[in-house]
């Protein structure tokens, strides 16, 4: 596993991928579209903008964020992330970080094992 999930945020080594299922309990996320952004940490430059309106189990809640190896593709450093679940009548429920006191970080480690 080349990834490590915490409520505080996610270290991924760089040109690896992310599956992370996800599951909103009692919730029909039908016509739902999940974001997920990667940005600088003065939020001035956006390094991944993820959306997902394509859903496992929409009516019971389930769907998935898949990161490909060219999303995660950007330079070693630390980065702030949030996801969130924009629904359908306009609400908008940030789901990570679980803390709203603070943002999660996104951390791209280098990778030794490169493509030639």
């Amino acid at each position: 596993m080349s990834h490590k999930i915490t409520p505080d945020g996610i270290s991924i080594t760089q040109g690896d991928s992310l599956y992370l299922p996800i599951t909103f309990n009692g919730m029909d996320i039908t016509n739902a579209t999940l974001n997920m952004q990667v940005s600088s940490q003065d939020l001035k430059t956006l390094f991944i903008d993820k959306k997902v309106s394509t859903h496992i189990d929409a009516a019971n809640g389930k769907t998935a964020l898949n990161l490909m190896p060219s999303d995660i593709n950007i330079p070693v450093g630390d980065y702030v992330t949030d996801m969130e679940l924009c629904l359908l009548d306009g609400q908008i429920l940030t789901f990570y970080p679980e803390r709203t006191e603070k943002q999660a970080f996104f951390r791209v480690l280098a990778q030794v094992t490169k493509e030639e």
